[in-house]
């Protein structure tokens, strides 16, 4: 099976709705803010573990090497910071 790329990916949130889900997307947020894991948990009210599960299944559907490239990635397709 073959791996999407971003340009795949960004075509496919044109379409339907956001691959991420609405913590993944809180918490990759927290991330573009400068805020670490722990930063991002406390705030949050979730565990620690919690939000490093949510970064790994974030950079899992972003195809992203790293956390700063998952938030990039969702960055560049629009993702993050959008009005409800």
């Amino acid at each position: 099976m073959r791996h999407p790329t971003l340009l795949t990916l960004a075509l496919g949130v044109r379409k339907r709705r956001s691959p991420l889900s609405a913590s993944e997307i809180r918490v990759l947020e927290g991330l573009a803010r400068g805020w670490t894991t722990g930063e991002v948990a406390c705030r949050s009210g979730l565990p620690h573990g919690q939000v490093t599960g949510l970064v790994l299944e974030a950079r899992r559907k972003l195809r992203a090497t790293s956390a700063t490239q998952a938030v990039a990635n969702a960055l560049a397709l629009g993702l993050l910071f959008r009005s409800p």
